[in-house]
């Protein structure tokens, strides 16, 4: 009697064993018959054309007000620089300091080089003396800008440049620093605004003066600024 039970629980096993199925409605997955690659692919060059300018008080947007920009072309540019004038103003025996009348004057620099990290640059502006009609000139006047603000024109934020917060340009044709990018700075475009301390109600701009030496001849004067981007810190 214990052999027969023996050989019963054997073939039962084995029945369970080798006839499973499935549930209903389960299929087996589809296998991959055939596995291949392709290529996309994209190329990069430097920087070209014409950037416009910014508005300075959106860096992100091109500007309305000021749509006639340098010009210049290449992957590193000065893209714009505004012209600076301190008005009309009278004669006077002692050394004077005269505000600008441009509110929201601003230099715009794009890298455009293709470096992921920046390899820096530095912008630099010397001045010819002052000079009228009659070959007078100004010999020692100067202009100074002060309280410089740097802002990204791909998001619009601070502090990503080395501005120079008393920049002092004399008019002997020496260069001066303006604003610097380090290595690993300044990618894209940049702009650097000299506004009013009280912007929202000033009627000329504390930030960017003329100081002129006592007894001017009288004249309308011009100075030629020039700006100068360097490729490297």
């Amino acid at each position: 009697m214990r052999a027969k039970t023996i050989i019963f629980t054997c073939i039962i096993t084995s029945f369970l064993t080798s006839t499973y199925v499935a549930p209903s409605g389960v299929s087996a997955a589809p296998a991959v018959m055939s596995l291949v690659t392709s290529s996309a692919i994209v190329v990069f060059t430097d920087g070209t054309g014409p950037v416009n300018p910014r508005d300075p008080d959106n860096p992100t947007e091109d500007s309305e007000e000021n749509p006639t920009g340098t010009g210049a072309t290449g992957p590193l540019t000065i893209d714009y620089i505004s012209t600076i004038s301190f008005g009309t103003q009278s004669v006077t025996s002692t050394e004077t300091t005269y505000s600008a009348q441009i509110l929201k004057p601003y230099l715009q620099v794009s890298d455009r080089r293709g470096l992921a990290t920046g390899a820096g640059w530095k912008v630099q502006a010397s001045a010819a003396l002052f000079a009228n009609g009659a070959s007078q000139t100004l010999v020692g006047a100067k202009i100074t800008l002060t309280s410089g603000e740097a802002l990204s024109g791909t998001d619009g934020s601070s502090g990503g440049l080395n501005t120079i917060s008393n920049v002092v340009i004399k008019t002997d044709e020496t260069n001066t620093a303006v604003l610097t990018a380090s290595s690993g700075q300044g990618v894209g475009t940049w702009i650097e605004r000299w506004y009013p301390t009280n912007s929202g109600t000033a009627t000329a701009n504390d930030n960017v003066r003329l100081t002129v030496p006592p007894n001017p001849p009288v004249g309308s004067y011009t100075a030629t600024i020039t700006w100068s981007l360097i490729d490297a810190p």
